[in-house]
């Protein structure tokens, strides 16, 4: 009987998204399906505040955060899930027919910016997809948050990195995309789809062929 060779896994960071923590999975969607992954073993998790994760004093609707302008409130839970992310990647070397050395971590809204800051940081992270990553304007005068994209943006070295933006998202502008590309390293993938922050389903192709031709 031959030997199963090791799976690489990917983690996924949902945002606005409830999901379970799943081994073997097939398929992991989030956002109106945008992001899916296909034949590898996936671990979702939710978010701080987010999901099964929202606690008796959290907004029920988590968006809350970035509508009413609580920056600072995001900022630290979007760290302390990325901060969770690394310790998921901890947890998976010690599960068997995992291949630990081969890790991609996908998100989704606010769940880009948890997986963007856990793989910037985090080198055992191999590849990062990020879907519809808010980029909060700062006001001049106005010092950036510790969890800013724009801090983080030489972080990611030769690893495979792309970024998934809508023409029509407000949560932010395309020159504002283009400004963090500019400072990401030369590889660094850009896709624009024609929609706002609901992405169409078929966004989940590029999420698909992204981790294919990442492993």
């Amino acid at each position: 009987m031959s030997e199963v060779a090791p799976v690489p896994p990917t983690i996924n960071c949902f945002s606005c998204a409830k999901v379970k923590p799943s081994r073997n999975s097939r398929l992991a969607t989030a956002g109106q399906n945008c992001l899916q992954i296909t034949t590898r073993d996936v671990l979702a998790i939710d978010a701080r505040k987010h999901g099964d994760r929202i606690t008796s004093t959290d907004y029920e609707d988590p968006g809350v955060y970035l509508q009413s302008g609580y920056l600072d409130a995001a900022g630290k839970f979007a760290a302390e899930t990325a901060i969770d992310v690394r310790s998921a990647i901890d947890a998976l070397d010690q599960i068997e027919g995992i291949d630990a050395n081969k890790i991609g971590v996908a998100g989704f809204s606010l769940g880009a910016i948890v997986g963007y800051l856990a793989t910037a940081v985090d080198p055992r992270v191999d590849a990062g997809l990020f879907i519809g990553m808010p980029l909060l304007p700062i006001t001049e005068g106005e010092a950036a948050s510790f969890t800013s994209p724009f801090a983080y943006a030489e972080g990611f070295g030769e690893r495979k990195v792309a970024l998934v933006a809508g023409t029509e998202d407000q949560m932010y502008s395309r020159e504002g995309v283009d400004a963090l590309v500019a400072q990401m390293p030369p590889g660094t993938q850009t896709y624009w789809i024609e929609s706002g922050h609901d992405f169409p389903d078929d966004t989940a192709g590029i999420s698909v062929a992204f981790f294919k031709d990442a492993f």
